[in-house]
């Protein structure tokens, strides 16, 4: 989920990058996953991390803090370009994705759901 608010000079059109990080709702409940998801190779490590994202899903921010920081930005004179709505360990991930070589930042995503 994305909001999307910055300003294009010839049309006057504003864009703002919102990014919410783990939203607590009732998606995670209603996950499905196909029977075959993973088979023997990828079985275990998917479900470890599925574990953990369903885990953080569910800590995450409510679903009201993120359409308050909506809500913000939408009534800004100047609203920045970005814009992170949830917890604070997920803002510490967003700033890691700017800040860290590619790699580095994929070894440590990886380190954190367990594969």
């Amino acid at each position: 989920m994305k909001l999307l608010r910055t300003r294009w000079r010839p049309l006057g059109v504003h864009v703002t990058l919102v990014e919410p990080g783990n939203v607590k709702t009732d998606f995670t409940a209603s996950r499905r996953m196909a029977q075959a998801v993973g088979g023997p190779v990828y079985g275990a490590p998917l479900a470890k991390a599925v574990g953990r994202m369903e885990r953080d899903e569910a800590d995450g921010v409510p679903a009201a803090g993120v359409a308050a920081a909506v809500r913000r930005v939408l009534e800004s004179r100047r609203p920045p370009r970005r814009v992170s709505a949830g917890k604070a360990g997920g803002r510490a991930g967003l700033l890691a994705r700017r800040l860290l070589p590619f790699r580095a930042f994929e070894a440590a995503a990886k380190s954190n759901l367990g594969v």
